[in-house]
């Protein structure tokens, strides 16, 4: 299950952060509401912060060529 990092606010008004595993954000926002909790916040760590990434095709084909170089130098 993906991690994700929270910030919610107390109904005193005081505010947290912290990180939980869950299948989803909005899950995870559900959960922390049924705690009582106002999420201000909620971020994708790790893998899952990777997922809406895109690479450039001229940035994987310089990698490429790149780790080709390396790979026929022998390293």
């Amino acid at each position: 299950m993906p991690k994700y990092r929270y910030k919610v606010m107390t109904e005193s008004g005081a505010v947290l952060r912290g990180s939980e595993s869950a299948v989803s954000a909005d899950e995870l926002r559900l959960k922390l509401e049924s705690r009582g909790y106002r999420v201000q916040g909620i971020h994708a760590t790790g893998l899952a912060a990777l997922r809406n990434k895109t690479v450039s095709l001229e940035s994987f084909q310089l990698f490429n060529q790149e780790f080709l170089a390396l790979l026929r130098a022998g390293l």
